[in-house]
């Protein structure tokens, strides 16, 4: 828990852990490139549900701001969300229930590899779909 500085420093000091796992584009951004000892790939880790995403909330009629904010707008990954949301309320998950997810575009291409867990880790499943998708203007 903590900001990066406090989760570095705990893992430095304290001994008690082995490795921790952080977002690399958090170390990059902080110039720590170099405390970046492995990069964990979808097959070897999926994420949270919408983990990485930036959402901002504005007056629906002040133009002003959506024009500002709207060049934050990236599609594909709204897109992603949309689905890995749907995923997550297919299986009725929260917060508490293990579920993990990896989207990818890939021409006109949707994929999501989703997976669930039992609580205690000891039974799994993942499965991957695969969807057309077409953006209009």
């Amino acid at each position: 828990r903590g900001n990066l500085n406090t989760r570095l420093r705990k893992l430095d000091e304290l001994q008690e852990f082995s490795a921790i796992i952080l977002a690399a584009a958090g170390l990059q951004r902080m110039g720590w490139q170099h405390r970046v000892g492995q990069i964990l790939h979808p097959e070897e880790c999926m994420y949270a549900v919408g983990q990485g995403a930036l959402g901002v909330e504005v007056r629906a009629k002040d133009q002003d701001m959506l024009d500002l904010v709207g060049v934050l707008h990236d599609p594909e990954t709204l897109l992603r969300c949309i689905a890995e949301r749907a995923f997550l309320r297919h299986l009725e998950g929260g917060c508490s229930v293990p579920v993990a997810v990896h989207t990818a575009m890939k021409d006109g291409q949707l994929y999501l590899t989703g997976g669930v867990w039992s609580l205690d880790g000891s039974d799994s499943m993942q499965e991957t779909m695969q969807a057309t998708i077409r953006v209009t203007a």
